[in-house]
């Protein structure tokens, strides 16, 4: 994905997107991803002691809470908006767990939820996506950022809302699925073509042999 990709709403939502298209991998990924960034946000704290200047006024997954929000408004002011304030929400649930428990605890149970949220969403690729898709994930590593607007948006498609941005959007995903098949295609052809040379190969060398 080239930069200009990365800050465009269609492409960066689209790239991500079309790796997500069964229903019940959407609700997987509805309800897991805010628990995946729960747990980063906590983890995320246990690096604040090589930036003690900045830790005195605020901590790293704030920092991070506000770039991830500025990047979804960037992309859609409204949705990003909405998206921002489950996404602040989150950071706020995760620093008070750390205030209750400690840093340590806090991050001990971090990377449980973390690993169970990670093994979900794995294996709701594996059997709703399909293995060819799930091994093609990422197309473009820098595509996860979109990942919270991703759940936004696919909450208001299911209750009907938004419907010109998910016809621009699904539109664009479509393109995609072309690519990708066709893609597919074209490696399958080439792998074809290479047996075929190899057999050729191998019935010549047979042929020399009996000669």
């Amino acid at each position: 994905m080239t930069g200009h990709k990365l800050f465009n709403l269609r492409e960066a939502y689209s790239l991500y997107a079309v790796h997500h298209s069964n229903h019940i991998n959407k609700i997987i990924h509805i309800l897991f991803i805010p628990c995946t960034l729960f747990s980063v946000f906590i983890l995320i704290n246990n690096y604040s002691d090589y930036f003690e200047v900045i830790k005195k006024y605020i901590n790293l997954s704030t920092i991070f809470a506000l770039l991830l929000c500025a990047y979804v408004c960037y992309l859609d002011c409204k949705i990003g908006l909405i998206t921002s304030a489950w996404i602040l929400m989150t950071n706020y649930l995760a620093n008070s767990k750390i205030e209750d428990i400690g840093l340590s605890r806090a991050s001990s149970d971090g990377v449980k939820l973390l690993a169970i949220a990670l093994v979900v969403l794995l294996l709701g690729h594996l059997i709703f996506e399909g293995v060819s898709h799930t091994f093609s994930l990422p197309a473009e590593p820098l595509a996860v950022f979109v990942v919270p607007l991703f759940v936004t948006y696919e909450v208001l498609f299911y209750f009907g809302l938004c419907k010109d941005t998910q016809i621009l959007i699904y539109s664009k995903i479509n393109s995609y699925c072309k690519f990708f098949n066709n893609n597919n295609n074209n490696n399958n052809n080439n792998n074809n073509n290479n047996n075929n040379n190899n057999n050729n190969n191998n019935n010549n060398n047979n042929n020399n042999n009996n000669n």
